[in-house]
């Protein structure tokens, strides 16, 4: 059994419009051409990264990040 090393790699900046969205959009998929196996976790309110990497509209999502943080939702709790 080989081990395997986890990595995080954070890309997060409280000034808006500095590329962080682009950075992780065309990062993913050289992450993904050299074997690694990674999770895009889109928390800005205008998912763009969501939508750049093929991912569903906020709108078309039953339950979003925000409510479950804030304990809104009783069924997945």
């Amino acid at each position: 059994m080989s081990q395997k090393n986890t990595v995080i790699i954070v890309v997060v900046k409280h000034k808006r419009g500095c590329e962080k969205t682009a950075t992780v959009i065309n990062l993913s998929p050289e992450l993904a051409k050299i074997g690694l196996t990674f999770l895009v976790v889109d928390l800005d309110s205008q998912t763009n990264a969501s939508l750049h990497i093929g991912k569903k509209h906020p709108s078309d999502v039953a339950v979003t990040y925000a409510e479950l943080l804030l304990s809104k939702i009783e069924n997945y709790l």
